[in-house]
């Protein structure tokens, strides 16, 4: 399965898709703990095409498509990720096959719907850095840390915070499988991301965490490791330490 394709599973990824909406307004620039994110300028934004076959709620009976786009196409289409000249092809097909672009418009409503998940702190996922970039841009305050190969952090969270968000530093070149696995103070594997995405040219795993489960949690002491899945067994890439501290009652 493509890095692209694994973007679509919740609990593994949420994909950074493009906004076909406007952004929300109003909202206060975020003040993370420890550093303080640099403003960067919005991904591009494009409009969507007219999708055909939906009238509110009622299905639309429409004729099969005797070409119809691969998903990975389509996939690689929402993601702005196609060459110019095949998003331009990819484009006209929609505009002109409701069957196509009723695939469409299913395939935008399930990544809407996994976005909206990730960007609300209720799954844990790994993101990209534009995705993360993009909900700063639109008013989320977002708790980070960064960590290093074998660092430790002093973390908590706030009642403010909408995101806490863990980047882990690692050497991910060449890397065909990567898992996150999280432990307990002394080491013993409490939980496994598998399978995640790596971009060829990533430098860190950036990691929302569900906001409940951290908000719950009590004094205490985490392990995250970065592992490589080889023939030969797990190679550890870096292992990240936590501890954590309840907020101080106000």
């Amino acid at each position: 399965m493509s890095g692209v394709a694994r973007r679509a599973r919740a609990e593994r990824a949420a994909p950074d898709v493009p906004r076909r909406a406007e952004r929300r307004r109003g909202r206060g620039r975020p003040r993370p703990h420890g550093r303080q994110r640099e403003g960067h300028p919005a991904p591009r934004d494009r409009a969507a095409p007219r999708l055909h076959g939906r009238r509110g709620a009622a299905a639309v009976s429409v004729a099969a498509c005797r070409a119809p786009v691969d998903l990975q196409v389509l996939l690689d289409y929402w993601l702005a990720d196609l060459p110019p000249g095949d998003e331009e092809r990819v484009e006209e097909h929609l505009l002109g096959c409701p069957a196509c672009s009723g695939r469409m418009a299913d395939l935008a409503a399930l990544a809407a719907g996994i976005r909206r998940l990730g960007s609300q702190g209720l799954v844990r996922a790994v993101v990209t850095a534009d995705f993360l970039r993009r909900l700063v841009d639109e008013g989320a305050r977002v708790r980070e840390y960064r960590l290093a190969p074998g660092g430790s952090v002093q973390c908590t969270v706030e009642p403010q915070d909408d995101l806490v968000v863990t980047r882990l530093a690692a050497d991910l070149a060449g890397i065909g499988r990567l898992d996150l696995v999280s432990c307990d103070a002394e080491g013993r594997e409490q939980g496994r991301l598998e399978d995640i995405p790596v971009a060829a040219a990533a430098r860190e795993v950036v990691l929302v965490e569900r906001i409940d489960r951290i908000r719950a949690l009590p004094e205490s002491v985490q392990r995250v490791r970065l592992v490589a899945r080889e023939a030969e067994g797990d190679r550890l890439l870096g292992e990240y330490t936590f501890h954590h501290t309840p907020p101080r009652s106000r």
